[in-house]
């Protein structure tokens, strides 16, 4: 498919046409009502009233069909966060947090299109943000102190002090349907973090490797997945970990379970696997993306995103198992893809800060039936 087109067929065929009939039918009424009007020098009195129904229905069209056959363009690059984006995270009360290197820690007003002053109170690179169920915001990371882990107040724009007990760099943390939250390190160090006492569990033995991506799948288990390209199965209930999957040639940069239960893993040199869990084997390498994986995330429309390096972006279609063609505009790697809950999609990458929206284009819709 073209760059950044979404062409999804799940919507009903009879739908679509129904709106494409009636887009047709107004703009044909319009363009008679306008040849009228230049013929004779009077305006027609249906003109002013088919004007806007023609306007409704474009609305109509664009709401509806965006979806299904829009097009995905970058905004320009938004100024103000002047580092590697490595985290971004919209809260449920709507404050957008953007975390990267250097400590550096704002907040994105998707209105105004503005970050605040750099947020103080964290020491090291910020790697990931978590949000709890209970509105406690994690921030974790790391640097040549080793890792760190802080609660960051949202109304007060307060870190709470450094909480003790995990010695690596935090690259990854999943929160899990339990309440608490599985931490993972740079140096091989994997453990529970327990939100109401504020401690962290022993360490977890049997991930002997940097870990760089958690994902708790919708059956319970968890996937962790790092620099050495095993995919481990781990059981948050039993804290034990089940088994190795191999297969994977490179590091493990990121997993992701979509809402249709596919997973999807992906990471060094353009390697994208489906996992499945039932059989617990990985598919064969899925051609189409050139460079290093960094992110995976599945939109509220169903679109799935892929980025990477050298500002590599694509569209992943899990019906076919295929790539869409690069989406341009993003001029360095890609670290951090964000939807927030109006639709506004962020992206983040080395010193590179934009919003990607989808675009209607009536050009690129079907012709309408005879």
């Amino acid at each position: 498919t073209r760059a950044g087109r979404i062409t999804k067929k799940d919507m009903p065929c009879e739908q679509h046409q129904q709106r494409l009939d009636t887009l047709q039918t107004l703009r044909n009424e319009f363009t008679n009502l306008m040849n009228e009007l230049n013929e004779t020098g009077k305006m027609p009195k249906e003109l002013l009233e088919v004007k806007e129904k023609l306007k409704d229905a474009m609305k109509e069209c664009e709401s509806s069909l965006a979806p299904h056959f829009g097009e995905y363009v970058f905004s320009e690059k938004i100024e103000g966060f002047g580092t590697d984006i490595y985290s971004i995270l919209g809260l449920n009360n709507g404050t957008v947090l953007v975390g990267g290197y250097g400590s550096e820690l704002k907040i994105f007003n998707p209105q105004t299109k503005t970050f605040s002053e750099n947020i103080k109170g964290f020491d090291s690179t910020i790697y990931s943000i978590q949000e709890l169920s209970n509105g406690i915001v994690l921030v974790g990371g790391g640097g040549g102190g080793g890792g760190e882990l802080r609660i960051f107040n949202t109304k007060t724009q307060i870190f709470s002090e450094k909480i003790e007990g995990f010695s690596g760099n935090i690259l990854s943390m999943q929160t899990l349907n339990n309440g608490t939250v599985l931490v993972g390190s740079y140096e091989d160090e994997l453990k529970i973090f327990n939100p109401q006492t504020k401690t962290f569990s022993e360490n977890i033995e049997g991930c002997n490797t940097a870990i760089y991506s958690i994902q708790e799948l919708s059956s319970g288990i968890a996937l962790i997945g790092g620099f050495d390209g095993e995919l481990r199965i781990f059981d948050p209930k039993t804290k034990i970990f089940s088994e190795n999957i191999g297969g994977f040639n490179y590091s493990i940069e990121e997993i992701q379970e979509l809402g249709n239960g596919t997973v999807l893993v992906g990471g060094e040199k353009g390697e994208l696997r489906i996992f499945n869990p039932k059989t617990r084997i990985l598919s064969e390498n899925i051609e189409g993306f050139d460079d290093w994986i960094e992110e995976i995330q599945e939109l509220s429309n169903g679109t799935v995103l892929v980025g990477g390096e050298k500002g590599e972006l694509r569209i992943f279609d899990s019906k076919t198992n295929t790539f869409s063609e690069k989406i341009e505009g993003f001029g360095t790697d890609i670290y951090s893809i964000h939807e927030l809950s109006n639709g506004i999609v962020l992206v983040g990458g080395n010193s590179e800060f934009k919003i990607l929206s989808l675009t209607f284009n009536e050009k690129s819709l079907p012709e309408p039936k005879e």
